[in-house]
């Protein structure tokens, strides 16, 4: 969560993150999108596909750290599937 609160900001987009991460382990966290689009200046669309990218590269910064600490991909994915199940 930290390397991508900290790329957002990198990305002056530091609000937009702080508005859309609650929907990262939350689909119905906070306002609906088009409420948010309304504060964000957003179309539901836009924000819906913002969301989308922000699940995606939090997927990506996930994958990346689990890897670094079990190796390689088999074992990766069976983390993975632990991790959820928990």
């Amino acid at each position: 969560m930290t390397r991508l609160r900290e790329e957002y900001q990198t990305r002056h987009k530091g609000t937009l993150y702080e508005q859309l991460h609650p929907f990262l382990l939350d689909k119905k966290a906070g306002p609906s999108h088009a409420e948010l689009g309304q504060q964000l200046n957003l179309t539901e669309l836009a924000v819906s596909q913002e969301i989308s990218r922000l699940r995606k590269r939090y997927r990506a910064l996930f994958d990346q750290e689990l890897a670094a600490l079990v190796g390689p991909q088999e074992d990766l994915e069976a983390e993975k599937e632990f991790l959820l199940s928990a």
